[in-house]
């Protein structure tokens, strides 16, 4: 029986995502974060 292990895992297709450092991901996720929680306002002000 073969025991799962992520350390193997391999990407099937590495150019379709962009990949980011620790340290630079908070870069990357705080703009997306502000967008997504003033179109939440948005939609709750609209009622939907």
């Amino acid at each position: 029986m073969r025991r799962f292990d992520a350390s193997h895992l391999s990407r099937d297709g590495p150019e379709t995502s962009t990949m980011y450092t620790a340290e630079d991901k908070m870069k990357t996720i705080t703009p997306y974060q502000a967008k997504r929680a003033a179109r939440i306002v948005r939609n709750e002000a609209r009622g939907r």
